[in-house]
């Protein structure tokens, strides 16, 4: 029996499942599961039978017990369940975000503050962005930055104002845009002390913000517009984030002034 069958019969019943939750607070008699998973003798019978055929539960002296093969097994079940429900918790920045979430860690899901556009509410994302930004106290922002927005210009105009110390990540075409664009907003930037620009040559799709202990992620659809993000001001998340930053940072050159 291969390891996918073992697994189909696993969820193939609520009550296999059920036996061995059932089983792992101590040894139980079949009379007992009847009652506690409100299940029939015949029901029982046939999870526990199964269950003991695969060596997740045994029989010693008329009563069941949870093997530790099978304590690993449930383990294992509990963490997938536990995985599928986070992720469709989270909903579509993971969708939008599938280039760079190979490695985020789960854990980083269920920490993280998910806000997603909709078309009631178009701009839930950079509202939530402007909203930790305004109540944080910032002395410096790490970012990564696909595409040019003059919305994000003007969120972070009161930063650049005061100094904050600004490191920012930009691809090719997004300098090009910025050149063409908006010429004296990109020379006033790169004139000012407290900003640094990093230029890395593939295209970027998605966008990283570190400020004040936290970390937003950014995630864009295929015509450039903010359209959901991921937050949380604490690891796992922060410390995913601030890797990848550095990652992308290490690879660039630096744009130095003319």
């Amino acid at each position: 029996m291969s390891a996918r069958e073992r697994v189909a019969f696993l969820v193939g019943s609520e009550h296999r499942v059920g036996t061995m939750e059932a089983l792992r607070g101590g040894s139980a008699r079949p009379c007992e599961l009847e009652r506690s998973l409100s299940a029939s003798r015949a029901t029982v019978q046939r999870a526990l039978s199964g269950l003991d055929d695969r060596g997740w539960v045994e029989k010693r002296d008329g009563e069941y017990r949870l093997t530790g093969a099978g304590l690993f097994v449930l383990r294992a079940y509990r963490n997938l369940t536990d995985v599928v429900e986070t992720v469709e918790e989270v909903g579509s920045p993971l969708s939008l975000l599938d280039t760079v979430t190979a490695d985020l860690p789960v854990a980083a899901l269920r920490t993280a503050t998910a806000t997603t556009a909709t078309a009631k509410t178009p701009h839930a994302p950079i509202d939530r962005y402007t909203s930790l930004l305004e109540r944080t106290d910032i002395d410096r922002l790490c970012g990564i930055c696909p595409v040019l927005s003059p919305v994000f210009n003007e969120v972070h105009r009161p930063l650049v104002e005061a100094g904050v110390s600004i490191d920012l990540v930009i691809d090719e075409q997004t300098l090009a845009a910025a050149e063409e664009v908006t010429p004296e907003n990109h020379a006033a930037a790169m004139a000012t002390d407290s900003f640094s620009l990093y230029v890395v040559e593939d295209d970027l799709d998605f966008g990283i913000s570190l400020f004040g202990e936290r970390a937003m992620v950014a995630a864009y659809d295929t015509e450039g517009r903010f359209r959901a993000s991921l937050d949380a001001g604490e690891a796992p998340l922060v410390e995913w984030a601030t890797d990848l930053f550095e990652e992308y940072r290490a690879s660039a050159r630096v744009l130095e002034t003319a």
